[in-house]
């Protein structure tokens, strides 16, 4: 008899990684690489090898309960990594409540540059940070040193790059960190 397949995980809750008192942006990076491979060991440990698989955003998918269990493992991974300090994890929830006081501009429904520009002038008019997003697959993304090209540009206060582990966010970093030198 051939083997059972494993069960796709089923979408879970999202939690991200927050990266706060870097002195460079090549630094928070660096915190939050170190913080991502910290965390891969900690799924595996804790929920086995299939919690490493990563999703098309470049984020693991372990089988958790519920936020609580996935902001948990972040946690400590964040613990173990001995970033503390420096490092936050936010639960989305816990992210659409603060998404309020921002303005996101999400670059995969844009129609134009002039779009682009008009939703960073009614930020700046209403005294929100502009916090610019790629969504979507790879295959209709941005092409990435472009977005952190526009988000530089555009004065955003965040960029959503996604996990550092797949090279259409990878680009992101590698222009972002061009734009820093």
């Amino acid at each position: 008899a051939a083997p059972a397949a494993a069960a796709p995980p089923v979408p879970g809750p999202e939690v991200v990684l927050s990266v706060h008192r870097a002195g460079s942006f090549r630094e928070a990076l660096e915190v939050g690489v170190e913080v991502y491979q910290t965390l891969r060991a900690v799924l595996r440990r804790e929920c086995g090898q299939d919690a490493c698989n990563v999703t098309e955003r470049g984020g693991f998918a372990p089988r958790v309960a519920d936020e609580q269990q996935a902001v948990s493992l972040l946690d400590q991974a964040i613990k173990e990594a001995k970033r503390t300090e420096q490092v936050r994890a936010v639960g989305i929830q816990e992210g659409r409540k603060a998404a309020a006081g921002v303005c996101t501009l999400d670059l995969s429904g844009l129609a134009s540059v002039s779009e682009a520009l008009e939703v960073a002038g009614v930020a700046a008019l209403e005294g929100l940070p502009l916090v610019v997003a790629t969504h979507g697959s790879a295959a209709d993304a941005t092409a990435e040193d472009a977005a952190a090209d526009l988000a530089v540009g555009l004065g955003a206060s965040e960029l959503e790059a996604g996990a550092p582990c797949r090279m259409e966010h990878l680009g992101k970093y590698n222009q972002l960190l061009c734009i820093e030198e």
